[in-house]
């Protein structure tokens, strides 16, 4: 029987990787494969580096094709202008971009914000309130546009 042992002493076996596991079976914990501490992507409080990056590359994205700058077709100020896929003002489609990138041009539920004027289908809008402040212009493009 020892001698059983003494050949269990020789093999080595390869140590249980569950970031490989996890990916070579297609039982992925979360949508980009174990985000946890073992996770070479982890990078603490949930973050996924993954995440991050896809969501900066579709940020990249957003920034290209749907904001600009404009001057507001009512009082001619020159704004940020952002397009918005959505067929009325404060609404996100989640679908189309991250809601990250709308949280960052409507700012968070809490936050003062309201409409200057508006003309056709665009807004000058402002979120906050003091010298936080913040005007811009948004352009509703509506879900039917695109």
């Amino acid at each position: 029987m020892a001698e059983d042992w003494d050949e269990w002493d020789e093999y080595e076996e390869e140590e249980y990787d569950p970031v490989t596991a996890a990916l070579e079976s297609g039982d992925l914990p979360c949508e980009h494969g174990y985000c946890g501490p073992e996770c070479p992507y982890w990078m603490g409080d949930g973050l996924c580096e993954l995440a991050i990056e896809e969501q900066a590359r579709e940020t990249e994205d957003y920034e290209k094709k749907h904001h600009r700058k404009a001057k507001c077709p009512v009082c001619g100020k020159e704004l940020d202008e952002y397009d918005v896929k959505a067929d009325k003002l404060w609404v996100w489609d989640a679908g189309w971009y991250n809601p990250l990138i709308g949280l960052a041009i409507y700012g968070p539920m809490g936050v003062p914000k309201g409409v200057i004027h508006s003309k056709d289908n665009v807004y000058h809008i402002y979120v906050g309130e003091g010298e936080n402040r913040n005007e811009k212009l948004v352009r509703l493009i509506g879900r039917k546009r695109l």
